[in-house]
């Protein structure tokens, strides 16, 4: 995962809906508790909290 620059809210929605899809895809294939699955939904938990962290900077400006 790529962060050389700080994403918008909007590239930060796509990148968690892509990852997402890809975690869903994996987990249906290899099932939940797949080392490779876990993985996926550990890289969406950081963009998940990328964009909440990104949602407080911007409500406290």
């Amino acid at each position: 995962m790529k962060e050389s620059k700080n994403p918008t809210r909007i590239e930060l929605m796509q990148m968690i809906n892509r990852k997402r899809k890809e975690m869903m895809k994996i987990a249906s294939i290899r099932g939940l508790k797949n080392k490779e699955t876990v993985k996926q939904s550990k890289e969406l938990d950081v963009l998940i909290n990328l964009y909440q962290r990104n949602l407080l900077q911007s409500k406290s400006s």
